[in-house]
């Protein structure tokens, strides 16, 4: 079993579209470590790995996402 698949396994999202999701999120943060090297690259690269994801069809829309992890960064920073 990979690395991906071991976290996987823990997470166990409720959502299938979010497990595929965070395991595209995981593998291109991977495979391309060697490119990141400040901010705009790591969002650049998760905007990559989700935007296939996001849609209005299937329920994922981006501007929830970025809620989500300004409400997280907010909790964080006080």
């Amino acid at each position: 079993m990979n690395p991906v698949q071991r976290i996987a396994n823990k997470l166990q999202f409720s959502s299938k579209g979010i497990e595929l999701m965070a395991n595209d999120v995981f593998n291109r943060l991977t495979e391309n470590k060697h490119k990141i090297v400040d901010m705009d690259d790591f969002g650049n690269e998760i905007g990559i790995a989700i935007a296939k994801y996001i849609s209005v069809n299937d329920g994922f829309k981006l501007n929830n996402l970025i809620q989500g992890i300004q409400h997280g960064v907010s909790l964080m920073d006080g």
